[in-house]
């Protein structure tokens, strides 16, 4: 009993990661900075055509779009980067819970 009252404590963030990880763009913009050599910042248009090599089916102008108008306020939103809007800046902050999560989940299945 003690288990399962220790996981609906952790099922919130479990489930927020989850959720941020589950769109296919915002997983390779979360690669991009964590196999980044250039460090944590970056501007949409190097975003977008770095994504676009990965996922050919979308094209760069699509990508920015996407990125501008859903991934990364959607990461901003649950503090895994900051995005400036005006400026097309973003500086990455990752999620620190997030490869432990990922780990629980992998070892379930």
């Amino acid at each position: 009993m003690s288990s399962q009252g220790a996981y609906s404590t952790k099922a919130p963030v479990v489930d927020s990661v989850l959720e941020t990880l589950s769109n296919t763009v915002r997983r390779e913009a979360i690669r991009y900075f964590e196999d980044s050599v250039n460090g944590d910042a970056a501007h949409i248009a190097e975003l977008a055509t770095h994504i676009s090599h990965r996922i050919p089916s979308k094209s760069h102008e699509q990508l920015k779009t996407e990125l501008h108008h859903q991934h990364l306020p959607r990461l901003d939103e649950k503090n895994w980067l900051a995005y400036d809007q005006r400026q097309g800046n973003i500086r990455y902050y990752g999620n620190e819970r997030a490869e432990y999560i990922i780990e629980e989940v992998q070892a379930i299945f």
